[in-house]
């Protein structure tokens, strides 16, 4: 699969002389970290006291971008502190699996080569696609993240950090433990889903009907119920519904779920 590159900011070439003890091993390459994984377009970057500078990808060489800014590493370079490189680069196309990254300093290799995993969703440059996921209880407990997908990052985005509930999760409500809320786009991409998961903490069988706010804007607009039917002592369980506000189905990213312990009932 052909490889695809970019430089990011070339035209700034600096001449540094080697020392005795070769100037040019003072480098690092930082990204990518050994054992991550990488998808779409992402960013090959570190620095060096000294130039041309290369990373070796798989064995195939690419100059990359050298000369910005690095002032945290003007120390280790004799106070020279444009000392930064990058390479912009589409990690689809590598294809996935296992790869390496080795840094090379004036034609030599300095430190180890850095093995990463490629994902590829679909193809080297996926086109047309569309979805909005949220991920409750992160960055905290009581936060939940909105991804978007962006094609021009073959990735997906941070587009919202929102409160998921007052107290966060887990939530127990008269014996009955709300242990996470997630939400996920439907097949259709035009429809959101609302799973709940649940453990009795009692020891007796429970029916339930959990009832959780649809907040928009900081407003309630309608509510999703999450029903429990006979759970058994110590047991576990979960029940997915559709979100929709006035019968009109709304997708994901567009609001966030709070407990209302005011309509809920256990019985």
């Amino acid at each position: 699969m052909k490889l695809r590159a970019s430089l990011i900011g070339a035209g700034i070439a600096l001449a540094l002389s080697f020392t005795a003890t070769g100037t040019y091993a003072q480098a690092s390459l930082e990204l990518p970290q050994p054992s991550t994984v990488q998808s779409g377009i992402g960013v090959i970057s570190g620095w060096s006291c000294a130039g041309p500078v290369q990373v070796v990808i798989d064995g195939t060489p690419f100059a990359v971008g050298y000369g910005t800014s690095r002032g945290d590493a003007a120390a280790g370079c004799g106070g020279n502190s444009n000392v930064g490189f990058a390479l912009a680069l589409n990690y689809n196309s590598l294809g996935a699996g296992a790869h390496t990254a080795q840094l090379r300093v004036n034609g030599a290799n300095v430190g180890s080569a850095v093995p990463f995993t490629v994902v590829v969703p679909q193809g080297e440059f996926a086109t047309g696609l569309h979805g909005t996921v949220t991920l409750n209880g992160f960055p905290s407990a009581n936060k939940s993240v909105t991804l978007q997908w962006q094609e021009s990052q073959q990735n997906f985005a941070i587009i919202a950090v929102t409160s998921t509930s007052a107290g966060g999760f887990p939530i127990t409500f008269k014996g009955i433990r709300m242990d996470s809320l997630s939400t996920a786009a439907a097949e259709d991409g035009r429809t959101c889903e609302a799973t709940l998961s649940f453990t009795n903490t009692t020891a007796a069988s429970h029916f339930a009907a959990l009832y959780f706010d649809v907040m928009q804007n900081g407003v309630a607009t309608d509510q999703a119920i999450f029903p429990a039917f006979d759970i058994a002592a110590g047991a576990s369980d979960s029940f997915t519904t559709t979100v929709v506000v006035d019968g009109n189905l709304v997708t994901c990213g567009e609001f966030t779920l709070q407990f209302n312990a005011t309509d809920s009932v256990v019985f």
